[in-house]
């Protein structure tokens, strides 16, 4: 099954026409062999964007037989990466060993002609260790990378992209803000004097008609606008990309500033699960004015959608009636987030699979670990802290056999969210007794509760590690568990008649299907 990895709201086609013909010659007319292209240029260039035009290209998608698209970024599990290409190319999931994936995928891939994307390689080691997974079968079969550097690979056919034209950055600008429909001839003049100010980055110029999409448009209004940014010193020689993301953060409204850096807990290139990310915003608080049931979801997707219309977040994937169903966010974009959760103590980022740093200091009220594999030092690791209120687990692909010293450590949590993680009776044991746990701190739910999110999509062993009740917990609102099977279905019927038995009617079970 091929992603949806493009739409409207962030793949407007402008320029690199040349290096786009150029890419498609290559892959459809070039040699037998094998052979890589490398795509190149600075971060917020437009790599993506260009290598997602040419993915979908109607000539190229008719001439391989296969086509599989990947992000790796700096941080990547390889077997994960591997899993997806595997599962694009032959529609289900080889969940073995690392070697068995590899050789599977080989297997695979042999005698066909296929068509690997692989977006933002960061390393030569990374590159080596994928190459050897793709057979050379003299047939045609071709690999695009997208990099910042160059010196990825050795023996690629280059595309180094050039920064865009003035004219290139204008025409941009107005394509976001009028959609096509053309600029009025009053807004062209100051409009091509703000576009010369981005510095021709794809990325800053649409920064900048997120901005300029919230001011009357209007010739005066226009020339205000270019005014401040003429009077910012830091923008004397043109906008740099940080600069206009900080731009773009300063002038969004006080309550979209932290649903925009709750983006930095999540991995670079990640594709979002909205209703994942929106069940996270009403947990901590962020969404604010709405008491009635629904209406808070309807006020957290319109956060969302003023996000996507500043250009601070990308659309990854929408529904049949036009709704985002999964988002992205730009490295560059999620760098900022990450520098400015730190600096406001709002968020910190801890990846087990790092050396430690010692010197840490546990003060922000919101922690975020990211663990490719279960950490057997963590709970020594991590020093016993009450000011954190939040911890958030992200991607664990091993059993939690020891994740009872996350309860010890943080022993006034309010909200605990563990993604994708199988844990055992122990740990939940542990989780009912923090009666702080809270799965939704808005003005509709007051008192205390507890959010799961920790069930596994499919386990013979279910049965022996569920508890059978959390009878001691009076609080208990809600249960939310995603992609589970029947017998983790049996076991919630379970669970809510006992806690209605005792006379908890407030407890809701959620089942919910994660697309």
């Amino acid at each position: 099954m091929i992603p949806n990895i493009s739409t409207p709201d962030n793949d407007i086609i402008v320029g690199f026409k040349k290096e786009e013909k150029t890419i498609i010659k290559h892959l459809i007319r070039g040699s037998k062999e094998r052979e890589v292209i490398l795509i190149t240029g600075m971060g917020g260039l437009g790599k993506t964007t260009l290598a997602r035009r040419v993915y979908k290209e109607k000539a190229v998608v008719n001439h391989f037989h296969k086509r599989a698209w990947c992000t790796v970024s700096q941080e990547y599990d390889c077997k994960d990466l591997l899993n997806k290409i595997y599962n694009q190319v032959c529609s289900k999931v080889a969940e073995t060993e690392i070697d068995s994936v590899a050789e599977k995928l080989r297997k695979s891939l042999m005698g066909l002609r296929y068509l690997i994307m692989l977006d933002d390689i960061w390393s030569v080691k990374v590159w080596e260790e994928l190459n050897i997974v793709f057979p050379s079968c003299d047939n045609g079969s071709r690999i695009i990378l997208t990099s910042r550097q160059e010196s990825v690979v050795s023996d690629a056919k280059l595309i180094c992209l050039p920064f865009f034209t003035i004219d290139e950055s204008w025409k941009l600008l107005e394509v976001k803000l009028f959609k096509g429909k053309g600029c009025p001839k009053e807004l062209e003049n100051v409009g091509r004097e703000i576009s010369n100010k981005c510095k021709e980055l794809p990325l800053t110029v649409g920064l900048i008609a997120g901005l300029l999409e919230k001011v009357t448009k209007s010739e005066q209004m226009w020339r205000e606008f270019l005014l401040t940014l003429n009077s910012h010193v830091t923008f004397a020689d043109g906008i740099q990309s940080n600069d206009a993301i900080e731009l773009s953060y300063m002038y969004l409204s006080d309550h979209l500033k932290p649903c925009l850096l709750y983006f930095a807990s999540f991995l670079e290139d990640e594709r979002i699960e909205v209703s994942k990310l929106i069940e996270l915003w009403i947990s901590e608080g962020f969404i604010i004015g709405m008491t009635e049931k629904g209406r808070v979801e309807d006020e957290a997707e319109d956060y969302l959608n003023q996000l996507v219309r500043s250009n601070l977040i990308m659309v990854s994937g929408k529904n049949y009636d036009g709704r985002i169903v999964s988002c992205m966010v730009h490295d560059l974009v999620r760098d900022f987030c990450l520098t400015k959760a730190r600096e406001k103590i709002f968020l910190e980022i801890i990846n087990m699979e790092k050396e430690w740093d010692p010197t840490l200091k546990f003060t922000p009220y919101r922690i975020c670990f990211h663990m490719h594999s279960t950490s057997d030092n963590a709970s020594e690791l991590v020093p016993r802290n009450s000011s954190i209120h939040t911890v958030l687990v992200f991607h664990c692909y091993t059993p939690f056999y020891n994740a009872s010293w996350i309860a010890k450590k943080f022993e006034h949590l309010t909200i605990l969210d563990l993604e994708a993680i199988r844990v055992y009776q122990s740990f939940l044991s542990e989780v009912s007794l923090l009666t702080h746990l809270s799965c939704n701190k808005s003005c509709m739910e007051k008192s205390r509760s507890v959010m799961i999110e920790a069930i596994p999509a499919c386990s013979k062993e279910l049965q022996t590690w569920m508890p059978s009740s959390f009878d001691d917990v009076s609080t208990l609102k809600r249960i939310i568990a995603f992609n589970c099977n029947h017998s983790v279905g049996s076991w919630l019927d379970n669970i809510k008649k006992s806690a209605w038995d005792i006379g908890n009617e407030q407890l809701g079970v959620e089942e919910r299907l994660c697309k």
